[in-house]
């Protein structure tokens, strides 16, 4: 995994010499991977070719996000051929502070959507709760505390800190009675539906394996119930996902600058699965892609990223 990473960052970094029907038949190989995967995979590798070749562009990007639209804009519409050192230096800083603007953004919704699903999981919790513990009071200062200071604008009373020293040791003690139940609760739940309707009680396991899900390192969750038989990818659903991709990249790369298109292509020659059969392989692809570069400074340009790399890994 570690070696085929490492070829897929050297990839996305080469000069891209190949056309697009190869590039096309790359697609389909790494997508022919897939089947006999649930759907949902296939899916989600094809919104990461979208993502990262920049085909996807979420509802109202140009309303909600207008200084990130500004920036994407400018930087499509440079002249890549004949760029000044000036123009290179002013949008190398409007990408620096775009990326740090993205990545102030992305920490603030992960902090939002954190909170969201631990408050999504106390709430479907709350209907089993038939009685309160101090802790619990603690807890609920704690967020009436930060509401208050919310609201009025003020710094956060000292009382929640009290309460804070007060709930030391109570997550943690929670956590190790969570992680003891995960292991029945996954086996109970994915192999005894018959018996959970049965007994009356498949709604509350539903609501436990929600809460299981919520509470999980990753924040982000499918909230769909589970599909005990999920459905799974043939031969017929991956040419479907390949013939979409193939139209919509068809439709961009007619709209967009020939080096732009080969900078995209490569962004996803290095998200798809190695493409290579045998280290002879990827030593003549690097050749060749090198070889048929003719443009000196992109050369310069991706030998000292290269080498970097190199250094970086040494």
């Amino acid at each position: 995994m570690v070696v085929n990473s490492k070829i897929q960052m050297v990839v996305a970094q080469l000069p891209v010499r190949i056309t697009k029907s190869r590039f096309y038949d790359i697609l389909n190989e790494s997508l022919k991977i897939y089947i006999g995967s649930e759907c949902s995979t296939v899916d989600d590798f094809a919104e990461t070719i979208r993502a990262c070749s920049g085909l996807y562009k979420p509802e109202g990007f140009e309303t909600e996000y207008p200084e990130l639209f500004q920036t994407l804009s400018s930087l499509e519409q440079l002249d890549y051929r004949d760029l000044s050192r000036e123009d290179w230096n002013t949008s190398m800083k409007q990408l620096a502070d775009t990326a740090d603007y993205i990545e102030k953004l992305v920490t603030d919704y992960l902090m939002l959507e954190e909170i969201v699903n631990d408050l999504y999981a106390v709430m479907t919790a709350g209907i089993y709760v038939d009685e309160e513990t101090k802790e619990m009071g603690y807890a609920a200062k704690v967020l009436e505390c930060v509401l208050e200071s919310m609201a009025n604008d003020t710094p956060i009373s000292e009382v929640a800190e009290d309460c804070f020293f007060a709930l030391e040791g109570a997550p943690e003690a929670l956590s190790e009675r969570l992680m003891q139940g995960e292991g029945a609760l996954f086996d109970v739940w994915s192999g005894e539906q018959e018996l959970l309707k049965e007994l009356d009680l498949l709604e509350e396991y539903a609501d436990l394996n929600l809460i299981s899900k919520l509470l999980c390192n990753s924040i982000f969750i499918d909230l769909k119930p589970d599909a005990l038989e999920p459905e799974i990818a043939d031969s017929i659903y991956i040419n479907q996902v390949r013939d979409k991709l193939v139209e919509e990249f068809s439709r961009s790369f007619e709209s967009r600058d020939k080096l732009i298109n080969r900078a995209r292509m490569a962004m996803v020659l290095g998200n798809v699965p190695v493409f290579f059969n045998s280290q002879q392989e990827i030593s003549d692809y690097l050749n060749y892609a090198l070889e048929h570069c003719n443009n000196n400074s992109e050369l310069k340009a991706v030998t000292a990223i290269i080498d970097e790399m190199m250094e970086s890994d040494g």
